[in-house]
């Protein structure tokens, strides 16, 4: 079957009927063999054209069957099951019918890994799961399996797997999969638990008031009878639940079923309060997962607003801060950024949270993503203090906070400032393809990964430049500016391992990159995992080399790197850091090792000096009725952001308009920036300052989050793997309030942010739920009206899932693995099936596809070669007579005599002008014109060599050099005319047949032509 992509451009071959009529016009001047040959490909030419253009391809149904083997490597699984699944795969493949069919193995659990690509021979790869196994998706475990096999062959999916799914939806999966005419077969891995204890739920009040005493219900259930202890902690501080027995635990007996135990607990303190009980059996046999052994739950308490100032210095930069705010009777916390909790209900109990001078490295990635929701979605406010480490200076550039704030962190192109130059240094080599100290990743994908969070956090006008060493050094990057595009980091995520180890190489090349750079610091850092070819000398020779150019050196060593003192010292003698990676939570900390760098060895944004900042007169916002204010010592460097931000406090300078203190209002929350210190460095004539205490307490109650109405209320309640949350709303008269239309947004444990659908159940009554996907705390914020300052009240709350669904599972879901096997037309296989007995490439059921193939690619070669053809059977003349009689004269040379007669012929070759020269002249002449008259004149004649050439004018005319031969031509001459006169035959041309009367007769008649040609 041939289908055409493009079947309008078939109306070309209309031109065919032109080009008759062209050639029709030479038809009469060339021989009839040339004239159809040259047509034919004419049109060939054509018609392979116009083919081409219509994208022809052809289609054909294929027998082979490729067969996706999908296996469930979960923690829900026991381990025994997963080594069975595992040998029945190897059982199927083995007993494969068709050498032409294909395999694939794909591995399951959080998400899907191509285990085994598809291939018809070979053994499958180890199925180990690279990612987190402490979930299950199904769906997307045969989502991938289908996208993986060959389109042009019959398709099947194997799955083998316990039915339990904590994400997505396999039935959903399936009905695709039936849509595609691809049945898939199901492997029961089937198992049932009879010892496991489950905490089902710790129920909290969400809010309460101070001094409040509250219940705390755990439910637990047992599979079986079982004891142990009961240990509840807030806050992280473990509570003794029973002051009179040993020890802090409480000691419970559990029968099979569902137990629910109180546990009183006084609320003393506003903010958040975050409860956590843990089940420790007395017996570990009787209970399969402790996973599963853990309950939290969070309550909201009332009370004065509250400030979390987060400070890396142990104080010393927000101490002037913190007093005034106390001052103002506003409760602050200190607290360093390591001493933070990702965690959004823990965010979510503070109405204001100010950075002091913290650099981006810091701050955890789910935190900077938690901190910009809650600003936008929980209606919290953010102020940030400037400092050598703080907005554009400390690695803040492209962060996801960095959208909160009023003013843009990137220095505009016009701006001097001192622009940095770093060189990337990333081993590529064989060694960095292995997994990284127990990581879900390569050691190359997290260097590539870290290394393009650094070149994201850089400024557009920063340099870069990237090499890389595996076999050979190769430079990735030429140094370059930054600029607004992602082209750098693509070209990092895409660098793969291979080769040996050559550091020393590299480092030579990245000091040729940045010995070019006009950038005021110039920087260069190196990753490796160690093992490099060379002697350590070499790399110190470097080292000393790049600190004479004015250039630092940093090292990272990962694993085996990080013990190798050769990397160390290299950093000690350029003046850089050396950073060891040698455990997973310092792996996980390479983007932000990368940032820190960047920012502390590469470009300046920071100014000092003696400085006067000028007020713009406001009469609303946080510094409503300023005048002035004191001068500073220095300013982070940043930009006024176009739209709604409100500059306050600027300082004009030569080049630009520098912000100060600016201000805007952020989704639900607010956000302020204060690019000088509190008062520790910069704004030291700040803290004496009589109006210092009101400024920031006029600031700190504009940014706070405004108070939860009292008419609105919030439950929470988990049902199975689904979170509720249900609203109600009252009118101050105690009536339900039917006119707020409230909306409502989820924030996820990693800090994803995405609509929390309500749904109205009755009046002022709504009602929202998602599922529990992860572990975690789940916040939700519901935005209701706007007070009298036009900002949207909201409510929030918090539901925690302590550990995941996948824990919840205590036997296998058969049930609905026979339901994708009928709903697909697949089979119901039994994991102790004898070898041989299942045929895992069945074609029975299997839709039968099309194998597709292009023929526009063809079609165009073909047009060229009948291009080709036809103009050389067009410029090209070939002598057949020529070649025939040549090939006779070779022939005739291997028969006997045959030199004798070679020479003969040769002689009458000569002596015969009239006859064999003048028809080839003819014949020449006839050619020519033929040529001449079908517009072929240059037409080269082929074959027309040696003695069947016609003799050239002058050869003729020459005549023979032998003074003899003259005389005996002028004799016989004389004869012929005799012989001519009187019409008898002279003596010579009696019938003697010797060779000298044939060759004195030859001469005689060559003597006759030339005569002729005198006269």
């Amino acid at each position: 079957m041939i289908r055409f992509e493009h079947p309008a451009f078939l109306l070309l071959l209309l031109v065919i009927v032109p080009v008759v009529m062209l050639a029709w016009r030479s038809h009469a001047f060339e021989s009839p063999i040339r004239w159809w040959t040259s047509l034919f490909l004419r049109i060939v030419v054509v018609i392979a054209i116009v083919g081409s253009l219509t994208e022809p391809t052809i289609s054909r149904r294929t027998e082979g069957v490729a067969t996706a083997f999908v296996l469930d490597r979960s923690r829900s699984v026991p381990a025994p099951l997963l080594a069975d699944s595992r040998r029945l795969v190897e059982e199927l493949v083995a007993a494969k019918p068709g050498k032409d069919d294909q395999f694939a193995v794909v591995t399951v659990a959080g998400g899907a890994e191509i285990s085994t690509p598809p291939t018809s021979s070979g053994a499958i790869a180890t199925p180990e799961f690279t990612g987190s196994r402490e979930a299950t998706d199904l769906a997307s475990g045969v989502r991938r399996a289908i996208s993986v096999l060959p389109p042009e062959m019959r398709k099947r999916v194997v799955l083998l797997s316990d039915g339990n799914e904590s994400a997505g939806s396999l039935l959903a999966e399936a009905e695709t999969a039936a849509a595609q005419g691809i049945p898939i077969d199901v492997v029961p891995l089937d198992f049932v638990t009879d010892n496991e204890v489950i905490v089902e739920s710790l129920r909290a009040p969400t809010r309460a008031r101070p001094s409040q005493a509250i219940d705390l219900r755990v439910a637990l259930r047992s599979q079986r009878a079982a004891t142990g202890t009961l240990f509840l902690r807030e806050g992280g501080v473990t509570i003794d639940l029973a002051p009179d027995a040993p020890g802090d635990g409480l000691d419970v007996a559990l029968e099979p079923g569902v137990r629910t135990i109180a546990l009183p607990f006084p609320l003393a303190e506003a903010g958040t309060h975050r409860f956590e009980v843990v089940f420790e059996p007395s017996d570990a046999a009787a209970d399969r997962l402790p996973e599963n052994n853990v309950g939290t739950a969070v309550t909201f308490v009332a009370g004065p607003a509250r400030v979390l100032i987060v400070d890396s210095s142990g104080g010393v930069e927000s101490a002037p801060l913190a007093s005034a705010l106390g001052q103002a009777s506003i409760p602050a916390e200190v607290r360093a950024p390591e001493d933070l909790e990702v965690d959004p209900a823990f965010l979510s109990g503070f109405d204001c949270i100010v950075l002091a001078n913290v650099p981006r490295w810091q701050i955890d990635g789910e935190l900077d993503r938690l901190l910009r929701a809650y600003v936008h979605d929980v209606g919290g406010g953010l102020l940030m203090l400037g400092g050598p480490e703080s907005l554009g200076a400390g690695g803040w550039i492209s962060s996801e906070l960095a959208e909160t704030l009023p003013v843009l962190l990137e220095p505009p192109g016009t701006r001097a400032y001192l622009r940095g130059s770093i060189a990337i240094v990333l081993d590529a080599s064989g060694s960095m393809s292995a997994p990284a100290m127990g990581a879900f990743a390569h050691k190359q994908g997290m260097a590539n990964e870290a290394a393009a969070s650094g070149v994201r956090s850089m400024s557009h006008l920063d340099e870069v430049s990237v090499i890389t060493f595996g076999g050979m050094p190769q430079v990735i990057v030429p140094r370059r500016a930054v600029g607004r595009d992602s082209v750098v980091e693509r070209k990092i995520r895409g660098i793969t391992s291979g080769g040996g180890t050559d550091l020393h190489a590299a480092m030579r090349l990245a000091l040729d990159e940045l010995a070019g750079s006009s950038a005021g610091t110039k920087h260069m850092i190196i990753l490796t995992d160690g093992m490099t070819i060379g002697a350590p000398e070499n790399g110190f020779e470097l080292a000393t080399r790049a600190k004479e150019l004015g250039i630092t050196v940093s090292t990272i060593g990962i694993e085996e790197g990080a013990q190798d003192p050769h990397l160390k010292r290299i950093a000690e003698l350029a003046d850089g850091k050396f950073h060891p990676v040698t455990d997973l939570k310092s792996a996980r900390e390479l983007p932000e090792i990368f940032i820190r760098e960047f920012s502390e060895f590469g470009r300046r944004m920071t100014i000092e000096g003696d400085f006067q900042p000028a007020v713009l007169a406001s009469t609303s916002g946080p510094l409503r009725a300023l005048t002035a204010v004191p001068k500073i010592g220095g300013y982070t460097v940043t930009v006024p952001r176009p739209g709604l931000a409100e500059m306050h406090i600027v300082h004009p300078t030569t080049e630009a308009v520098d912000p100060i203190f600016a201000s805007w209002n952020h989704g639900l929350g607010r956000a302020a920036v204060f690019t000088s210190d509190a008062g520790a460095r910069w704004a030291t004539a700040w803290p004496a300052w009589s109006e210092y205490r009101g400024f920031w307490e006029q600031t700190m109650r504009w940014l706070m989050r405004p108070a939860a109405p009292s008419n609105a209320s919030t439950r929470t309640r988990i049902d199975g793997d689904r979170a509720i949350v249900e609203l109600e709303l009252l009118r101050p008269d105690g009536g339900f309030d039917v006119l707020t239309m409230p909306e409502g947004t989820l924030i996820a444990p990693d800090g994803q942010m995405r609509p929390l659908p309500l749904e109205q159940i009755g009046a002022g009554r709504w009602r929202g739920e998602f599922p529990l996907a992860e572990s975690g705390s789940y916040l939700t914020n519901i935005a209701l009206a706007e007070d009298a300052e036009g900002r949207r009240t909201s409510v929030f709350t918090a539901v925690n899932a302590p550990y995941s669904r996948e824990f919840r599972a205590t036997e296998s879901n058969r049930a609905l693995l026979e339901q994708i096997a009928a709903r697909t037309g697949g089979r119901v296989i039994e994991l102790d099936s004898p070898p041989g007995s299942v045929d895992a490439f069945l074609r029975t059921g299997t839709g039968a596809p099309f194998a597709m193939r292009g023929l526009w690619d063809l079609l165009a070669v073909l047009a060229a070669v009948a291009f080709l053809l036809d103009a050389a059977v067009r410029r090209i003349l070939f002598d057949w007579d020529s070649a025939r009689a040549s090939a006779r004269a070779a022939m005739a040379s291997r028969a006997p005599g045959a030199s004798t007669l070679a020479a003969l012929g040769r002689v009458r070759g000569r002596s015969a002008p009239d006859q064999t020269g003048a028809a080839d002249a003819g014949a020449a002449v006839d050619t020519g014109s033929r040529s001449q008259r079908g517009g072929f004149r240059d037409a080269p004649v082929i074959g027309r060599t040696g003695r069947d050439s016609a003799p050239a004018k002058s050869d003729v005319q020459r005549g023979p050099a032998n003074p003899v031969d003259a005389e005996v031509r002028e004799g016989s001459g004389s004869r012929r005319e005799s012989s001519r006169d009187d019409g008898q035959p002279n003596a010579e041309d009696s019938d003697d047949n010797s060779t000298a009367a044939r060759l004195l007769r030859a001469k005689r008649r060559a003597g006759d032509a030339r005569d002729q040609l005198d006269r």
